[in-house]
């Protein structure tokens, strides 16, 4: 194999990779045996990805063990490895989402890439922005039902690489540390109801799993919003649209099986006459679509 790697370990959430000072044919050797440790050592069965170009094909891979899900890619001076369950490739916080069993097996699985970089040479994560280092790992204190981080530091770490914070971070922000409204483009966004959302403003959305949530409203790139809420907790609404204030009528929990009786509902209420009713059961339906 080639010479020790001169890089450093880029890792968050269900990602972990390597980035290396400069471009050189050891840059895929050490993809592919790092891949090898997942493939040889711990389970897990890849192959190619040969939808693009064939010479692409040997930079990426796809591999499964049970209901866990990895996507392997090797680019230029970087490779890097993310784990999913089913379906959840292009969730928000794919770790959050995940089964408790399937979240402890993503943290052992991570937890052997890491070592296998740390083997090739690689070195540990800028301790500016990551002060305890490579370990305790942020997924394995998850896993332990403990803070990994605040929702300001993982927004940092996602849309934040260490170079650019030599410059002050990407964003212009408010004295909150969140990026200001202009800076995310979200200066003109609205809610569901048409009104303008105002930057840590009280808002609602629904969540994941369609429950009602409170926080105060932070904007993010590519029209996204972050509710920040009681200890910590977050929910991300996909666009300013989704947000809301007034929740007169609103079901704690909406679940998309349920549309058709709420329509059903809608029909008895126009049928009674209930215009109030009706208008609260049709925004509710229009929030969680």
């Amino acid at each position: 194999m080639g010479h020790t790697a001169t890089g450093t370990i880029n890792f968050f959430g269900t990602h972990i990779g390597a980035w290396e000072e400069h471009v050189t044919d050891g840059v895929h050797e050490r993809f592919r045996s790092t891949l090898a440790r997942l493939v040889d050592h711990r389970g897990f069965h890849a192959v190619q990805d040969r939808s693009g170009h064939k010479l692409n094909h040997r930079n990426y891979y796809d591999g499964r063990k049970g209901d866990l899900l990895f996507r392997a890619e090797c680019s230029g001076r970087m490779f890097s490895f993310e784990f999913f369950g089913e379906g959840e490739r292009y969730e928000y916080e794919r770790f959050a989402r995940m089964p408790r069993p399937l979240q402890y097996a993503c943290a052992v699985e991570i937890s052997h890439l890491l070592m296998k970089l740390v083997e090739l040479g690689y070195e540990g994560f800028d301790r500016r922005h990551e002060p305890e280092g490579i370990g305790p790992l942020a997924v394995l204190r998850h896993a332990r039902g403990e803070s990994a981080a605040t929702p300001l530091e993982r927004f940092n770490r996602l849309w934040n690489f260490p170079s650019d914070w030599d410059r002050g971070g990407r964003f212009e922000r408010d004295a909150s540390g969140w990026p200001t409204a202009k800076a995310a483009g979200a200066e003109h966004a609205r809610d569901r109801d048409g009104l303008l959302v105002e930057v840590g403003s009280l808002m609602y959305c629904r969540d994941e799993r369609g429950r009602l949530f409170r926080g105060f409203a932070r904007p993010c790139p590519n029209g996204q919003w972050t509710l920040l809420g009681p200890s910590e907790t977050t929910a991300r609404a996909w666009g300013a649209k989704s947000l809301f204030r007034d929740i007169e009528g609103e079901p704690r929990r909406f679940v998309r099986c349920q549309k058709e009786r709420l329509r059903k509902e809608i029909y008895a209420a126009m049928k009674a006459e209930n215009f109030a009713r009706v208008e609260v059961l049709a925004r509710a339906i229009r929030g969680a679509a």
